[in-house]
C-alpha cells in the first residue's frame, strides 16, 4: 500500500509551490477549493505550509497537497493560523 501511495504522489521538496485542499466546512460558499502555498519544512512525511496570510498551524500529509504549476512569489508572515483562519483571510467574500 505504501508503494502504491509513493507511485501516486510525486515527491515534494522544500520551496515547492503546492495547492492545499480546504474542506467545505472551512471555507465560504463562494470561496475556492484550494489555497496556494509553499513548503517550508518536512518532518516525518508531514509538510509545513506557508501562505500569503501566514503559516498553517497543522502539519499536513502528502495526500492533502497537490503540486502547483505556478510559482509562489509572495512573502510568508511568521504567524501560525488554522486552515480556516487562513481561508477566511484569503477569501474575497469574508470566509466561513
Amino acid at each position: 500500500m505504501k508503494e502504491a501511495s509513493l507511485k501516486k504522489f510525486k515527491d515534494v521538496v522544500v520551496d515547492s509551490t503546492v495547492l492545499v485542499d480546504v474542506p467545505k466546512v472551512d471555507r465560504g460558499p463562494l470561496d475556492g477549493n484550494n489555497i496556494v502555498g509553499i513548503v517550508l519544512d518536512i518532518k516525518n512525511n508531514l509538510y509545513q505550509i506557508g501562505t500569503s496570510a501566514g503559516i498553517i498551524k497543522d502539519w499536513l500529509p502528502r495526500n492533502a497537497l497537490q503540486i502547483a504549476t505556478t510559482t509562489f512569489t509572495e512573502t510568508v508572515p511568521r504567524t501560525n493560523l488554522s486552515l480556516r483562519e487562513i481561508a477566511g483571510k484569503l477569501s474575497l467574500f469574508g470566509g466561513q
